[in-house]
C-alpha cells in the first residue's frame, strides 16, 4: 500500500508487478480492489498502477464538485510523481471516461488503451439508464447489504448468484468493505453527467485500443462498444458471451486471456 504525500497526487494507490506500466481507472463508486486479482494474474506483463479515485477506497474524501478531466489529471499527476513518462491506460465503465479524457490531455504519453464496459460522450451513443440523485439517495436508505446485493444483481448475469454462490458472496463482502459515502457518490455522479454532455474527437485516438464488453450488458449497452470501435481507428472490439456489465468479474479467466493477448502485442 502506497500513498503519495509530497507529490502532486494526493490519493491512495497500489502498484502490482514490474515492467511497463498500465494505469488502471475504476468504475463508478468503486475502489481498486476490483482489478487487483487481474493485476496479480497478469503481473508478469508489467506493473499495474491502481489508484483510488477521489473519495473512493482509501483516497481522501472530496468536498467540492470536480470533473472527469480532474480525475484524468489526478492520473497524470500520479505518473509524474512516479517518474513515468510513457504508459498504457485501462478504464472500466466510468474509468473508461477517465481514460479517454487522459488520452486527450497527453496523447504522446499513452502507448495503448483498454476500454471496458464503457461508452463515449455526446450524440451517437446509446444512452445509459437514467439515474438521478434522488434515486441514489433512495438506494442509500436501504441497508448496506441489501443495497450492495441489489446493485450486483443488476450488473451481473442473472444466473451468476445461483450458479456461483460463493463467488457472489465474496463480491458482496468486498463491496461492503469498500462502500463509498453517499456525498462522494453524488460528486462522482455529477462528474459523469457533465462528461457525457461534451463530445470527444475519438477519431484522433491513435494508440492501439482494446474495447471489451459483456455481450448482455444491461447498464452500458454493448452497442456502444461497437460504436467506439468504429470511431477509434486502431481498435478492436471483443464481446464476452454470457456476461453483463461486470463481465470481468463474471468470466475473469477469459477476460485476462484477452488482456494478455493484447498487452503482449504492445
Amino acid at each position: 500500500m502506497l500513498q503519495s504525500k509530497t507529490g502532486k497526487f494526493k490519493g491512495h494507490y497500489e502498484i502490482i508487478g514490474d515492467g511497463f506500466p498500465l494505469l488502471c481507472f475504476n468504475g463508478f463508486g468503486c475502489a481498486n480492489w476490483l482489478l487487483r486479482d487481474a493485476a496479480v494474474h497478469l503481473s508478469d506483463l508489467g506493473s499495474f498502477v491502481l489508484p483510488d479515485n477521489r473519495g473512493m477506497g482509501k483516497s481522501p474524501d472530496c468536498n467540492v464538485n470536480y470533473t472527469i478531466a480532474d480525475l484524468a489529471r489526478d492520473g497524470l499527476n500520479l505518473m509524474d510523481d512516479l517518474g513515468i513518462d510513457e504508459f498504457s491506460v485501462l478504464g472500466y465503465s466510468m474509468g473508461g471516461f477517465i481514460a479517454q479524457s487522459l488520452y486527450m490531455m497527453a496523447p504522446k504519453r499513452v502507448k495503448a488503451m483498454v476500454l471496458m464496459c464503457t461508452t463515449g460522450p455526446g450524440e451517437g451513443f446509446k444512452e445509459l439508464p437514467p439515474v438521478s440523485e434522488e434515486m441514489l439517495k433512495d438506494l442509500y436508505r436501504m441497508s448496506p447489504k441489501v443495497m450492495v446485493e441489489s446493485n450486483l444483481k443488476m450488473t451481473m448475469n442473472p444466473l451468476f448468484p445461483s450458479k456461483y454462490p460463493s463467488r457472489f458472496k465474496k463480491l458482496v463482502e468486498q463491496r461492503l468493505n469498500h462502500l463509498a459515502a453517499l456525498d462522494q457518490i453524488l460528486l462522482q455522479h455529477r462528474a459523469v453527467g457533465n462528461f457525457l454532455k461534451h463530445p470527444i474527437d475519438l477519431e484522433t485516438i491513435a494508440c492501439p485500443t482494446l474495447i471489451m464488453s459483456g455481450e448482455g450488458d444491461r447498464f452500458v449497452n454493448p452497442e456502444n462498444s461497437q460504436i467506439l470501435g468504429k470511431r477509434i481507428p486502431n481498435s478492436e472490439v471483443v464481446l464476452i458471451e454470457g456476461t453483463d456489465h461486470l463481465f470481468f468479474l463474471e468470466k475473469p479467466m477469459e477476460v485476462e486471456e484477452q488482456l494478455r493477448r493484447f498487452l503482449e502485442k504492445q
